[in-house]
């Protein structure tokens, strides 16, 4: 289970550095409910926790190892051609510090992706006057082993 936690940070940077919907994320933690549903039984004779902790240890770590195997075969197989496209900046924004540390907003901003998803880009916070001058967005991108596109560097316009 400690290690499904490691793999969701290492997710999240995948994550980050990849365009790909929320909604193919989530499908992967929704292998984990699907094997949970199929191997309930089995599930009940081998393990002393119940139904709800095996649950939740089926679709954190199914869900993580499975989402950590796509991420990352897509990012570390990609292409090493890339090409620029330049996106308009839909929102910008800014990320709220840790707990006790609020004011130390990420400047971010979202575009919209050609295959309608949007996306949020995070920055360094020295960077939150380019930001707001900035209308456009240029991305160096790679294709990735699924056909995700890969974000190699950022640049504002």
């Amino acid at each position: 289970m400690f290690s499904a936690l490691l793999l969701n940070l290492v997710n999240l940077k995948l994550f980050e550095e990849t365009i790909v919907s929320v909604k193919i994320i989530v499908l992967f933690y929704m292998v984990g409910v699907l094997i949970f549903i199929l191997f309930k039984s089995k599930l009940k004779e081998i393990s002393p926790w119940n139904h709800i902790n095996n649950f939740i240890f089926c679709l954190f770590v199914v869900g993580s190892y499975s989402t950590v195997l796509f991420l990352g075969s897509n990012y570390y197989f990609a292409e090493e051609a890339t090409e620029n496209k330049t996106y308009q900046i839909m929102r910008k924004t800014e990320i709220l510090g840790p707990k006790y540390n609020r004011g130390k907003k990420t400047p971010a901003v979202i575009i919209k992706t050609e295959k309608n998803n949007t996306k949020r880009i995070e920055f360094n916070r020295n960077m939150k006057a380019k930001i707001d001058k900035a209308d456009f967005l240029e991305l160096e991108l790679s294709n990735g082993l699924f056909n995700f596109d890969i974000i190699r560097r950022t640049k504002l316009k």
